[in-house]
């Protein structure tokens, strides 16, 4: 089912500064996030009422009212919207921004296309875990992924394996193992390989 996000600000002369964030989950509206400066009074309550957009077709009486567009984050705080609503879209709950990944993500481009090919894919080196930081960090290879498809499958088993692991050269243990950490696996004090969800005993 397609995903479409849309930024919606007021004309220049109105006092109310800020935006509203729609989400359509094919034509439907799905979600809104409300970030404007005040709340609305009565008179804009009724106003949005009158023209409110449940589908994608209603956007173009609400854009009598309101400067609609599709979402274009260019700025980290309309790119932590649009991952932020990308994630409640595919995931169903909310996702809550650390610090450190609102200062991270100016660094990076975030667009629906972008945030497709990275919710779609939990093949390694993504996870089904999904979060902006794991997000910038597999930035390129979410990119190359959404330019040219999918690679091959990992070449590397998803458990630990000992056999396996002898037959690997240096560069490729290395590989292996970084392999299983994005899988969840751990190494104990002992350096023996923990899987997810196990306790160390």
């Amino acid at each position: 089912m397609s995903i479409s996000i849309y930024k919606v600000t007021t004309r220049k002369q109105s006092t109310l500064k800020g935006a509203a964030y729609l989400l359509f989950k094919g034509d439907v509206l799905s979600a809104v996030n409300w970030d404007f400066n005040r709340p609305l009074t009565d008179h804009e309550k009724n106003v949005i009422r009158s023209k409110f957009p449940f589908s994608q077709e209603d956007l173009k009486g609400f854009g009598e009212i309101f400067a609609v567009k599709e979402m274009e984050a260019k700025t980290a705080h309309d790119k932590l919207k649009l991952f932020c609503m990308y994630f409640k879209a595919r995931r169903g709950s909310t996702y809550t921004a650390k610090k450190q990944e609102k200062a991270n993500i100016k660094e990076v481009v975030v667009t629906e296309g972008l945030l497709n090919t990275y919710f779609s894919n939990d093949s390694f080196p993504l996870s089904y875990a999904k979060s902006i930081n794991d997000y910038i960090r597999h930035y390129n290879y979410i990119r190359d992924i959404n330019r040219n498809g999918i690679p091959e499958k990992s070449k590397f088993p998803n458990e630990y394996d000992a056999r396996f692991e002898k037959q690997l050269s240096p560069e490729e243990l290395s590989q292996y193992w970084a392999h299983l950490r994005n899988l969840g696996w751990r190494q104990n004090s002992r350096k023996v390989w923990v899987a997810p969800g196990k306790l160390d005993i």
